[in-house]
């Protein structure tokens, strides 16, 4: 499972964050900053969208939200964090580009630790392989 977890998440940031730094830490934007009231609801919604592209990456649902510059994230039902929904947006700010992440977990609080974690750590990585070119 975390192979494939490993798989999935450079992908998606390297769709949505080529050259942008992190605007806040994962595990500190962990808070349901979101504005749906459930993860099935935030997913129910943003996949009903118009001009999204869904598709099923080893059990994650990914949902590109290209006018919005957004990619969404649902961990599969079999995963320690699930139901879990990570949000990703690049934005402007101070003359450049940032991703902005937040997430909702409705998993224990010890799962959706170690998924904020392993995001954050990838962010790092992300960063670190970008800025070495």
């Amino acid at each position: 499972m975390r192979s494939a977890y490993l798989t999935i998440v450079p992908a998606i940031l390297m769709a949505t964050c080529a050259a942008a730094q992190p605007a806040q830490a994962p595990a500190q934007a962990r808070a349901p900053t979101l504005e749906y009231p459930s993860v099935a609801a935030a997913l129910d919604s943003v996949r009903s969208k118009n001009g999204v592209k869904v598709e099923i990456q080893s059990g994650w649902t990914i949902v590109h939200d290209e006018p919005n510059m957004t990619v969404w994230s649902f961990t599969p039902s079999n995963h320690p964090a699930y139901p879990t929904a990570l949000r990703r947006t690049v934005v402007e700010q101070d003359g450049g580009f940032v991703v902005k992440s937040d997430a909702m977990c409705e998993a224990a609080k010890t799962a959706c630790d170690r998924l904020m974690a392993e995001v954050e750590e990838l962010d790092k990585r992300m960063i670190e392989a970008g800025t070495k070119k």
